[in-house]
């Protein structure tokens, strides 16, 4: 009788996990696409599934930019990528990292990089010319390693989330900081 009851508890056992994995989604690998310079970025994310790289060899791209799912935008290891154009972050999970990011020479009211995702990496990347350098949005941001330069405003942290003192230990300032914070105070 002992035999019988263990056999049932393991049989049930196996169909309770084959049933939980029939509900869990396929985890597919992270796919890399590689832009070549000429090519479009916006055309690679548009095409690209949450989870994926958009990996940038290097040039110059001018666009804008709207990444709009969890991807990793940054440049080809080694490379100097130089996007002429703004990016907006509408995801949440999102990482850009390693670019040089540069206002058109008309871009006076303009925002390099807008945040409004949450647990997003902004990483290494060079941000100048612009009326603002990050606006930031979501929560949970990081903002590490980046040179900001020649903005009127650096940083706008309108979540009320950020570290200042992180802020201004991590990244590099081309002047003196001017960081607004969600009530518009400086």
């Amino acid at each position: 009788m002992p035999m019988r009851r263990w056999t049932a508890s393991v049989l049930a056992v196996f169909v309770a996990a084959a049933m939980f994995v029939s509900l869990v989604p396929d985890v597919a690998e992270a796919a890399i696409h590689d832009v070549e310079e000429g090519d479009c970025i916006q055309d690679m994310i548009d095409d690209a599934n949450p989870g994926d790289v958009i990996r940038i060899n290097a040039g110059e791209y001018e666009e804008d930019l709207v990444v709009d799912k969890r991807l990793t935008v940054r440049a080809y290891s080694g490379h100097e990528v130089v996007l002429v154009g703004t990016i907006e972050v509408a995801s949440d999970g999102v990482e850009i990292r390693n670019l040089v990011i540069q206002a058109l020479s008309d871009a006076d009211d303009v925002t390099g990089i807008t945040v409004l995702g949450e647990d997003v990496q902004i990483r290494g990347n060079l941000i100048e010319g612009f009326a603002v350098g990050v606006d930031i949005v979501g929560e949970d941001v990081t903002l590490t390693g980046n040179t900001l330069a020649d903005n009127q405003i650096q940083v706008c942290d309108y979540s009320g989330e950020m570290d200042l003192a992180e802020v201004l230990k991590d990244n590099t300032f081309d002047r003196a900081v001017t960081i607004e914070d969600e009530d518009g105070d400086l």
